[in-house]
Order: C-alpha cells, then structure tokens, then sequence
C-alpha cells in the first residue's frame, strides 16, 4: 500500500509523490491495514511523527487499489484531531448563615464569591440578585454584607456573573489553533444560598399550674425548635405533673402518644387555648397552647411523650 497525503481541509487522497502540502497529515503505510500519521506545517516540512495507528476498517475492501477511502481518512481524522478539552466556568456563593432561622431574627450576613474562571474570558460583571432583584453589580473582588431581618418563607441569593470569549487553544495532537468547543461569552450562575423563615415551637414539663401562660414566659423555655412537619419526643420526668406544648396557628398537633404504654395515643388528653406570642423581633403571632394534666403524684419513673405537629 503506497503512501498518501491528504489537506485537512478538503480531505483528498492526493496522488503519490506530490509534495507535502501546508497543514497536510500524512499517512505512511506499516502494513496491510494500519497506517502511522505525520503533519507538515505550514511551508510544507514534516515536523511530527503522531503517536498513533489506526488499524483501517475491516469491513472495507482491502482488495482496491486504493481502500484509504476518503470516508476511512475522514473518520481518522476526526479520531485523531480530536478538539481541545475546554472548561466552562465556575461560581461559588459561600455565607455565613445558610438554612432556617426563626422569624424576626436578624442575621449579619456576610457573602463572599469564588470564580473558577476555567477557559472563559476574566470576569467582567458581578450582579448579585436577592429573590431575582439585584442588590449589587459590578464588585471585584466580591463582597456582601447585609443585616437581614429573617421573614417568612424563603430569601434567596445568587450571583451572575459575566464574561468574554475565552482563548483558542491548540489542538492537542495537530498542534494548530482549534475552536471547537471553545468558551464563548456568556453567563455563569453561582450556586444559591437560601435563608429559610419558621416560627418556634416550645414544650414545658412540670408541676400543675406552673406553665408559662404569657409571651415572655413561654419564650424564656429552653425547650424548643423551629416549626416544621415533625415528630419529637418529650420526656416527663418522674413526679412531673404537667405537660405544654406551644405551637403557632399555621400548626396543629396531630398526634401525643405514650411510649412506655405501648405507643397509646394520648393527644385527646391535652386541652387547647390561645394566645399570643412574639417572633424574635417582638411582632405578636397567634398561639396554640396544649396541655395535659396528669394529676396524682405524676408518673414514677421517667416518661417519654412522642409527640407529631402537622400544618394546620
């Protein structure tokens, strides 16, 4: 099998002896079927030796005059000169505070911003958005304070950021600039970070009479967590002669039952009453106070009541 030369760009199987061509892959025989490759630069000199050998198709003819088909060097070509790897880019928001706090609270949030600007041109604009509206463009290196006030529901940051065409890297095997699959300008979104709002819930255990009946009482529990669809246990002490548990209108309690007596529900036991009770900044919030009285000496040994809260 003779020699061939083939242009990159028309990709022809020219005749045997012609001169090696600007940016011209050569192919040199090593046997019946497998080809070694070499690549001339532009004033025509063979200048590398391609670390690679394709064995041709089998399911061609062999027996031809000429079985290097421009449909074979095509689908080599491609094998070989395949595009530089380019990596888009990427953005990191980081905070110091990310998850649910309770409403009213407010946070010294504190925001920072890592680009990874990978293949892509330098970053060119920074605009941060809270719940989709901007609260700052154009800061480099970024930076974002905020003292944020927790609401209800969901407040959400994230960054976009802008940039330019990135360079053309070479081809990694040919050696001439190659653009496929090049970073093109654009946008890239950082990832979201996410203050999430609840009201609290607390639960007292004690004896007869002495649960917290007013704002300040029932905020001073130490008992307590952030309202959700959930279950949690209480443990009544040995002698304990009460039990509250205080949930704000937007929850119910779906279910009390009684661990060590066979998971018995006891929820019907507990007496509801309203009230009110202020969030972290001191806004009033309508209340559910449930309680139970257990009467005599209490239990005489410790207890657990297992207890589910539900959207009301």
């Amino acid at each position: 099998m003779t020699d061939k030369i083939v242009n990159f760009e028309k990709v022809l199987v020219l005749p045997t002896g012609s001169a090696i061509k600007a940016n011209t892959l050569y192919f040199l025989s090593t046997g019946v079927d497998t080809f070694e490759f070499y690549v001339s630069n532009e004033a025509g000199d063979v200048i590398k030796r391609l670390n690679a050998t394709v064995d041709i198709d089998t399911a061609l003819s062999l027996s031809s005059q000429n079985p290097v088909t421009n449909e074979v060097i095509t689908e080599t070509f491609n094998l070989l000169a395949l595009p530089p790897t380019y990596v888009q880019p990427l953005a990191l928001l980081s905070s110091n505070f990310n998850g649910s706090f309770e409403i009213g609270q407010t946070l010294a949030l504190s925001m920072g911003l890592t680009f990874t600007q990978n293949d892509a041109g330098a970053a060119n604009n920074y605009n941060l958005l809270k719940n989709n509206s901007s609260v700052q463009t154009n800061s480099n290196p970024f930076t974002y304070t905020e003292n944020l006030v927790v609401v209800a529901g969901n407040t959400d940051y994230r960054d976009v950021i802008t940039f330019p065409d990135g360079l053309i890297k070479n081809n990694p095997t040919l050696g001439f600039p190659d653009d496929r699959g090049r970073v093109l300008a654009g946008t890239v979104e950082s990832s979201n970070r996410r203050i999430t709002g609840r009201h609290k819930y607390w639960f007292y255990t004690g004896d007869t009479g002495t649960s917290p009946t007013d704002s300040a009482g029932v905020r001073s529990l130490s008992e307590d967590g952030l309202l959700t669809p959930k279950t949690f246990d209480i443990t009544v002490t040995a002698g304990q002669k009460e039990v509250s548990i205080y949930l704000s209108q937007a929850f119910s309690l779906e279910s009390v039952l009684f661990v060590e007596s066979a998971n018995t529900d006891i929820t019907d036991s507990f007496v509801e009453t309203s009230m009110t009770v202020n969030d972290a900044s001191g806004v009033s919030v309508d209340y559910n106070k449930y309680t139970e009285s257990i009467g005599g000496v209490g239990f005489t040994s410790d207890v657990t009541y297992r207890v589910t809260i539900n959207n009301a």
